[in-house]
């Protein structure tokens, strides 16, 4: 297993592969401006912000993943601001939510079924800032 998000666990084996490519990172800080006049401005640091993740999927059956049944949980957990704990490389990133998905279909049956698909998908990392936590 190379880490997971929720219940979507990125693993490659002889049976599936259900991994990403494309993984970014963006870290920034929170910071106030604060006008001078006939001066610069002044900056006061306010405190880190949310980190934000992208990274890109590719949904295939031939590789055992049914593509519109992914999708569909992934869309779901956008839908419902599903919170999902990010682990990779065994160690554990945080929790996080789905803000945005885009999907784009690459290959469809005869049936009109999605048999292989990519996924750019952004998370944002989820702050839990009760008393004790």
């Amino acid at each position: 297993m190379i880490g997971y998000l929720g219940d979507i666990v990125f693993e490659v084996s002889s049976e599936k592969a259900r991994t990403f490519r494309g993984f970014s990172r963006k870290t920034t800080g929170r910071w106030a401006t604060h006008n001078l006049h006939g001066k610069k401005p002044e900056l006061e640091f306010s405190g880190p912000d949310v980190a934000e993740i992208r990274f890109s999927m590719r949904l295939d059956a031939f590789y055992g993943v049914d593509p519109g049944a992914e999708t569909d949980r992934i869309l779901r957990a956008v839908a419902e601001g599903v919170v999902l704990p990010l682990s990779l490389a065994d160690e554990y990133r945080g929790d996080f939510v789905i803000t945005e998905v885009t999907e784009e279909w690459r290959h469809v049956d005869n049936r009109g079924r999605v048999i292989v698909s990519d996924l750019t998908i952004r998370i944002k990392e989820y702050a839990d800032n009760e008393p004790g936590n």
